[in-house]
């Protein structure tokens, strides 16, 4: 068993750090897109394109998906954090960037309801965990970084890893799986109407 409320209280820098990437990431991305559109708009055609599969499975087929492919993306971008905490900061930015960049092309596209419909029901889970788990992976690559200075043994990053993977899996995962089935069960069929247009 892991102590979920002590874990948090001593990853809460790194959850700050996290989400203020992401929020940062995700202005930038916003203003980018109203600066430069022609750039955004095919890179959202690019992504669109490839989820198209997507839209011709079922409600529990879509669920499942995204579960995992969510699922694999935090864990990997989280256990990449040992080195140095990197390749964490970078998802962080990256996916903040991307959601700036859907809320400026859907905004001008179809205004702000359609992109509140879109991504606020599973949003309000998957964006949280996302964070807490990069949260977890800047931990790690802060604990690495002590343990090649010295200030710390790697019998103490053995455990910040484990502790870390424990924290994963007890409150990352079910806020993914919650998110996921969300997503394919209420934002997707709340967001037909506009994938007409």
């Amino acid at each position: 068993m892991i102590n979920i409320r002590g874990y948090l209280r001593g990853i809460k820098f790194h959850i700050a750090l996290s989400a203020l990437t992401f929020l940062l990431s995700g202005v930038f991305g916003y203003f980018y897109t109203m600066t430069y559109p022609e750039n955004a708009s095919t890179l959202i055609d690019i992504i669109s394109e490839a989820f198209r599969p997507i839209m011709e499975m079922s409600s529990p087929q879509i669920a499942l998906y995204i579960f995992f492919h969510n699922t694999l993306l935090s864990l990997v971008a989280m256990l990449l954090g040992v080195a140095l905490g990197i390749v964490p900061i970078l998802f962080a930015a990256s996916n903040g960037a991307l959601l700036g960049i859907l809320a400026a092309v859907v905004r001008e596209r179809l205004g702000w309801a359609a992109f509140v419909i879109g991504v606020l029901p599973h949003g309000v889970l998957e964006v949280p965990a996302m964070i807490l788990s990069i949260a977890v992976g800047i931990k790690f690559g802060h604990e690495t970084l002590n343990a090649a200075l010295g200030r710390n043994d790697k019998k103490k990053l053995k455990i910040e890893l484990l502790e870390g993977l424990r924290f994963f899996a007890a409150v990352v995962v079910p806020l993914l799986a919650v998110a996921a089935a969300i997503e394919a069960f209420i934002t997707f069929p709340l967001t037909l109407p506009y994938m007409q247009y």
